[in-house]
């Protein structure tokens, strides 16, 4: 058991995007590693589910970036994302707020079911789609159908 008041330093951790995640446990207050991310999904820990109203209207104003960190925060570069300050007013719910009550972060796991929505909207209106454009395959055959008739019957009359 470790106790600590402070800062602790783990060593080992990288900033790779190969490894397992360090979370910590608030119901066991314990530090724990691993594979998914640092998020509770079973319906036991839930209360007051509803539908997300987020969809494919938010995900298509958001502004997706490459970036390198500030050197006193990292190495990291050419690192995809999006700027919290400009996510916060079309998603706060992927926005973390720092104790100053400024955007500093972007919940990147969460937006997953923003994204599923997304996907869901867009699939219902390409269902939609097909079913019009079938519809008009139809109509268009059954026309073409009543114009070849016809060329007969001006054939027939023809002669």
């Amino acid at each position: 058991n470790l106790t600590a008041t402070g800062s602790v330093f783990m060593s080992g951790l990288t900033n790779s995007n190969t490894g397992d995640y360090v979370c910590f446990n608030t119901n066991t207050n314990e530090i724990e590693q691993n594979a998914t991310a640092c998020s509770l999904s079973s319906i036991r820990w839930k209360d007051n589910i509803r539908e997300l109203n987020h969809g494919l209207s938010d995900i298509l104003r958001l502004h997706p970036i490459l970036y390198d960190l500030k050197p006193e925060y990292g190495v990291s570069k050419n690192q995809p994302g999006f700027i919290a300050e400009e996510a916060l007013p079309i998603i706060p719910e992927l926005v973390s707020i720092d104790k100053e009550n400024k955007p500093s972060g972007f919940d990147y796991p969460k937006l997953t079911a923003v994204l599923t929505n997304a996907i869901k909207e867009f699939y219902a209106d390409f269902q939609r789609l097909l079913s019009r454009v079938t519809g008009l395959e139809q109509k268009l055959n059954n026309q073409q159908e009543q114009i070849d008739e016809l060329k007969k019957e001006i054939e027939l009359l023809k002669k």
